[in-house]
This record gives structure tokens, sequence and C-alpha cells, in this order.
């Protein structure tokens, strides 16, 4: 029943959030060499992940496992691992930009 608003808003978050980002990162010169892009091939393989994941909970786990009341658990423990690995690598690469900013800024 959710489906359909459940991933229309995350695809219009994400949407709205890679368009203020890039605008807010975007140098004034426009050059697209400056520009390293917001998404990396890593988040959209991570992107993917978890459209697998959400294929996963709405259609396998209903059809194969709900039945037969097996692993009632199952979606809501790989929402969580999946989300907390890409929660964690965002982190790491939040960390390494700034201290990467930081020893610019000590160069200078």
């Amino acid at each position: 029943e959710e489906l359909l608003l459940k991933v229309s808003s995350f695809l219009l978050f994400l949407s709205f959030a890679v368009f203020l980002l890039e605008r807010a990162t975007t140098d004034n010169s426009g050059s697209k060499e400056t520009q390293a892009g917001l998404i990396t091939k890593v988040d959209k393989a991570w992107l993917c992940v978890l459209g697998i994941v959400l294929v996963f909970m709405e259609v396998v786990h209903p059809l194969l496992l709900k039945p037969y009341d097996r692993m009632e658990f199952l979606p809501l423990m790989a929402t969580s691992v999946v989300c907390a690995i890409g929660l964690v690598w965002c982190w790491i690469q939040s960390g390494i930009k700034m201290v990467a900013s930081v020893e610019h800024a000590l160069v200078i």
C-alpha cells in the first residue's frame, strides 16, 4: 500500500539533495574538469544494493517466506544492516574529506 509513496519520496529527496549539494559545491568558473561529481561509482552501487533490498522486502520475502511464517525479522534486519554500512561509509568519506581540507588549509 505504501510502496509507491515510500519509493517516490525517497527518489524525490535524493534528487533534491543531489541538486542542492551540486549547486553548493560547484566552483564559480563552471568548468567540469574541476568538479569530481557528487555521486561516485560506489554510491551508485550502493543505491543498487538498496534497490535490491527493497525488492526483497516488498516482493521476494512476502511471496516465499511470509506464507510459512519464517524469518519475519529478515526484511527489517537487511534494511538495518545495509543502512548501517552505508552510514559508516559516509562517515569515513566525510572524515577523509575533513582531514584533506585541514591539511590543505595548513599548507596555505
